[in-house]
């Protein structure tokens, strides 16, 4: 109890570190977080606490419920911080944690400061939509396009649509080599230090010390689950390749021409206008940013029971700063504050994600303590001649980011360790993951999804069943993709001593070509990979997380109410996101499914449909 303050003082702190506009006071944050993070380190090594919560554990006091699994874990966790062992290894961990914990604010910091921008002429940028062509804050003086690989909308718009294969190397490539300088040595000392831990507290690996406490329990079963998944895609992997060569082949008239990494978005686009009519721009006048907000609130007020009503912040770190309060909607308790950060700007963390402010918890006196949240986004902002409009893939990253925000508001956990997201790695994606669901639906979209120029023109069903199709064609290359980054990750960090790998980049790249394509030459994607740090050892939890979010979402799409059916949406709000990790998710999971987890939805919604 004694470290809520603290933990609660930290939490802006990280928000101003990745969105505050002056340089300056992200720098603060930056230090105040190093600070606080070499003072948490030494909490956790105090003998003192340490003695006292082992007397009281070793009376087995009759306790239940959250009480129970709070002592259970407390002690769990000071066995994994070797407080049983000697002092002077004690000593050693306690300098190589806070050691780990700088360096990986350093890598953090090294990324979202390391601009990227890469100019072309319009020829060069041919194919590009004519929106992003005449979008005038790319174009520079002398006649060019300044293009900021970090933003997402504009590298993705020049990787699905510029005909030139060497503009899309140049951008992918860009943005592997982000950071590489300054982060490969960082990414080694972290290697070297986190399985120097582990060796310590008796750990064959990194991996195998962060899965512990996961669903995986173990690297090996971590290990087994990518593998065997990537085993099980592999023809469809390989099918799903040849078709994009074949297009590759007919447009550059090479019948030898291989399908390179940074073909994939570009003939992916290709294959959805050729065989299925979809020009996934022309769709983003179907998604205007207040509407599609509007719109996502309703349904899950609807579905989860509770109210969104927007408010004026007191304090605004940028002027178009929003703030949302969360209530339920029978009682109108308060539930929770949502903060979004819609738009990208110089400085800004660069991809999309949720962002804890304040824990939620029971406070001494029987009140709760309720959460705030913030979703950090950049998305396309709006332009003198239209409003920021989303595409398909924006509003599937907005509602899995509400769906993080959803988990930590809607959680009712009596201690902040239990509360919301603060679940295992390999499960804390798939409450968020389930939102995204709701945008492929007709019914829903429907809501919502509307031509901003004519609001009664809706997205005909034969499009959205053509971008199901679509998705469907290229589900297994997607798959692959992303074990590529999980294997890397968990490979890298079941390596004992990671000096029996001297060439970084090399061992990589080797596995991101064995599993999926090769990456860049001269390009090392870990540089600039920003779950390596609180994520490390996690990125498989994606997939994990995935198969378990494709089971439970088969019980909405198997009712009679669909995706909009209230009864199961309560039990979605009080069997997964309210009892956080104030008990075994794996229980949780089943109590809303009424049965046992299958992977059976997951491998039938990549299209295959052999394996269980």
């Amino acid at each position: 109890m004694a470290l809520y303050p603290a933990v609660d003082a930290i939490g802006p702190v990280g928000v101003i570190t990745e969105t505050h506009p002056d340089k300056a006071m992200r720098d603060a944050g930056r230090e105040a977080d190093k600070r606080f993070s070499a003072w948490a380190v030494s909490v956790g090594f105090r003998d003192d606490i340490y003695q006292v919560i082992k007397a009281y554990a070793e009376t087995s006091p009759p306790l239940g419920g959250e009480d129970a699994k709070l002592l259970e874990d407390t002690m769990r966790d000071y066995k994994r911080n070797g407080m049983h062992l000697s002092q002077e290894k004690r000593d050693e961990l306690k300098r190589l944690k806070t050691e780990l914990s700088d360096t990986g604010i350093e890598f953090d910091r090294n990324i979202n400061e390391a601009d990227m921008y890469l100019e072309f002429t319009a020829e060069e940028l041919a194919g590009a939509p004519a929106d992003f062509l005449s979008d005038k804050s790319l174009q520079t003086d002398g006649g060019k396009y300044r293009i900021n690989v970090n933003v997402s909308w504009q590298r993705v718009a020049v990787l699905e649509n510029v005909a030139s294969s060497d503009v899309r190397f140049k951008v992918a490539r860009a943005r592997f080599q982000r950071a590489v300088e300054a982060n490969m040595p960082l990414i080694r000392k972290m290697l070297e230090r986190r399985a120097r831990i582990a060796k310590i507290l008796g750990y064959d690996s990194w991996a195998d010390y962060r899965t512990e406490t996961r669903m995986a329990k173990n690297a090996a079963t971590a290990i087994e689950f990518q593998e065997q998944l990537t085993k099980g895609l592999e023809p469809k992997f390989r099918t799903e390749l040849s078709r994009l060569h074949e297009l590759k082949a007919q447009e550059t008239d090479d019948p030898d021409a291989e399908i390179d990494y940074w073909d994939v978005y570009y003939y992916e686009n290709q294959l959805k206008k050729s065989e299925y009519n979809i020009d996934t721009e022309q769709l983003k006048v179907f998604f205007e940013i207040d509407r599609t907000l509007d719109g996502m609130f309703r349904i899950f007020e609807e579905l989860f029971g509770i109210k969104i009503t927007r408010i004026e912040p007191q304090y605004k770190w940028i002027d178009d700063l929003r703030l949302y309060a969360v209530s339920d909607a029978n009682s109108s308790a308060p539930l929770g504050l949502l903060y979004m950060d819609l738009y990208p700007r110089e400085g800004k963390y660069n991809h999309f994600a949720h962002f804890g402010i304040t824990s939620g918890k029971r406070l001494d006196d029987g009140r709760m303590q309720r959460p705030v949240s913030a979703l950090i986004c950049n998305f396309p902002p709006a332009t003198a001649d239209k409003p920021s409009l989303l595409s398909l893939d924006d509003v599937e990253t907005l509602f899995h980011e509400f769906g993080h925000a959803m988990h930590n508001i809607l959680s009712m956990a009596n201690y902040a360790s239990f509360f919301g997201t603060s679940v295992p790695r390999d499960f804390v994606e798939a409450p968020s993951q389930m939102l995204e669901f709701w945008v492929r639906d007709k019914s829903v979209l429907d809501r919502f999804a509307a031509d901003y120029r004519n609001p009664d023109e809706k997205i005909p069903a034969d499009v959205l069943a053509s971008l199901d199709e679509a998705r469907l064609a290229t589900a297994a290359i997607f798959e692959r993709g992303q074990l590529a980054y999980s294997l890397i990750d968990t490979r890298l960090h079941s390596l004992g001593k990671p000096g029996q790998c001297p060439k970084l980049t090399k061992y990589i790249n080797g596995i991101a070509a064995d599993v999926y394509l090769s990456y860049p030459e001269d390009s090392s994607m870990i540089a600039s990979f920003g779950h390596f740090t609180g994520y490390d050892a996690g990125y498989y939890g994606y997939a994990w997380s995935r198969a378990i979010s494709e089971d439970m979402a088969s019980v909405f799409r198997d009712s009679p109410g669909g995706f909009m059916d209230e009864t199961i949406g309560r039990r979605l709000r009080d069997e997964i996101y309210a009892p956080g990790s104030s008990r075994d998710v794996e229980y949780s999971i089943q109590s809303f499914l009424g049965r046992e987890r299958s992977m059976k939805p997951f491998f039938d919604s990549i299209g295959i449909r052999d394996q269980r």
